[in-house]
């Protein structure tokens, strides 16, 4: 949902043209994310799924690599006028002279952005690591590349096997 977001042209306008060169390939590691996550939801873990964890967390790593070089990526927010009853787009530079207070905020956000990309090249560097780990020990082992730990199923009010009759049968034969 926060891809879709990011994808609208009134949220893009916010951005740095420096940062919007990036943003698509963001999004799309984002969404492979999601596949990766339902691919550990549904068959749990097996060498596959480890490959894609760490394939989707070498592109994050690969990223940021790029990223870092760009500064803080929101050069505009949307402020809400009074006067004019209307929304409208501010700098960061002109949100800095109205605030009033001493505070560089180009650096503050700069040093904002830097842990940002730290902790996003940490977070994946160690899925990476653990995936290249795990990858050889499990075929080493013998389990081969594709296993389910457990089987997927649908929740119990999708199942055939629990429609309503069923459940009125039950009812009735209980009292």
């Amino acid at each position: 949902m926060f891809t879709i977001v990011l994808l609208h042209p009134a949220i893009q306008l916010i951005f740095a043209e420096s940062f919007l060169v990036f943003l698509h390939a963001g999004i799309a590691l984002v969404l492979f994310d999601g596949l990766k996550g339902l691919l550990f939801f549904l068959y749990g873990e097996n060498n596959v799924n480890l490959v894609v964890q760490a394939l989707v967390a070498a592109g994050w790593v690969i990223l940021t690599l790029f990223l870092i070089n760009v500064p803080w990526p929101v050069e505009q927010v949307y402020v809400f006028d009074g006067e004019l009853n209307q929304w409208m787009l501010m700098s960061l530079e002109e949100l800095d002279t109205i605030i009033g207070v001493e505070l560089n905020l180009s650096l503050v956000t700069n040093i904002f952005w830097i842990f940002i990309v730290f902790v996003i090249v940490i977070a994946n560097m160690w899925e990476v690591l653990i995936s290249v780990m795990k990858v050889p020990m499990y075929l080493e082992a013998g389990k081969g590349w594709w296993w389910t730990e457990k089987i997927p199923s649908l929740p119990s009010c999708l199942s055939s096997r629990d429609s309503g009759a069923s459940k009125d049968e039950e009812f009735e034969n209980e009292y």
